[in-house]
């Protein structure tokens, strides 16, 4: 029906999480990767699946990895949040850069460079757009890497040991959000020689189904090599302990405020 001539293979794929942790070769337990697109992604494997008791918002499905499972811990509004803060403060700045030809984040990112690690106690709460986990209600960059932390802690709590988080997406881009996801996270964190693990991950499950490969892992050692390696700052990370705790002490501590003024909105509106 499809005009496909007779003999060209046809493999299953991925939803979209499941196909970037094979991309980015999170095939195997004790890795776990850590995407900030629009949304922020804290993807594991495991060999059964992975159930909070707490119910935290921790989705847990099949990997599209032979007799393995994945889990993941979603943040809403990850890069997001960043481009709202583009928009919100710096539109005449993304108009020059625009007419200059230069990039718009360099410029936003050379300016977080300049403060220190718990940006003298202003903390972001990233829920513009309601929060998934843990709340599954939900600086800017500071704010949004305590909340992928909170999925990560969720892990470390479960059970899961976690020896390197791989970086992807837009955040995987930045020198400074690099070092602040090590520092935060209090791990290694690593970057891959592929920018779009989805595609990568699909082309890998690809392989294996036109037999290129016998097996994903097969595919993934194959095919992704780590390029770079952040080890944290344990001085940075101290200080971001701190902040993290007083981060996790805002949400319970507002969400009544929030809901009243949520309803004050609605009334007006």
């Amino acid at each position: 029906e499809w005009g496909i001539a007779p003999g060209v293979p046809v493999a299953a794929g991925a939803g979209d999480q499941p196909a970037g942790g094979v991309g980015t070769g999170i095939v195997r337990p004790g890795v776990l990767g850590s995407t900030i697109g629009t949304s922020g992604v804290v993807f594991g494997c495991t060999s059964s699946p992975l159930i909070d008791a707490q119910n935290r918002a921790i989705m847990s499905m099949a990997h599209s990895v032979e007799n393995k499972w994945c889990f993941l811990g979603l943040v809403l509004s990850a890069g997001g949040a960043f481009k709202w803060l583009r928009d919100t403060i710096f539109p005449m700045q993304k108009e020059a850069c625009v007419k200059n030809g230069t990039d718009i984040y360099d410029y936003m990112t050379s300016l977080a460079v300049q403060a220190q690690p718990g940006c003298e106690g202003l903390t972001f709460l990233p829920y513009l757009n309601g929060e998934k986990t843990p709340i599954s209600d939900e600086s800017v960059m500071e704010g949004i890497t305590f909340a992928m932390r909170d999925s990560v802690e969720i892990c470390r709590e479960m059970g899961h040991s976690v020896t390197e988080i791989r970086a992807n997406g837009g955040g995987a881009k930045s020198e400074l959000w690099l070092q602040m996801q090590a520092d935060i996270y209090k791990s290694q964190v690593v970057t891959m020689n592929v920018e779009e693990g989805p595609a990568a991950g699909a082309a890998i499950l690809a392989a294996v189904g036109a037999g290129h490969f016998a097996t994903v892992e097969e595919g993934c050692d194959a095919w992704l090599k780590v390029t770079r390696t952040i080890e944290p700052d344990m001085h940075n990370a101290a200080i971001y302990d701190e902040c993290y705790a007083r981060y996790k002490a805002l949400y319970p501590a507002l969400k009544e405020s929030f809901r009243l003024q949520a309803e004050l909105v609605n009334r007006l509106a």
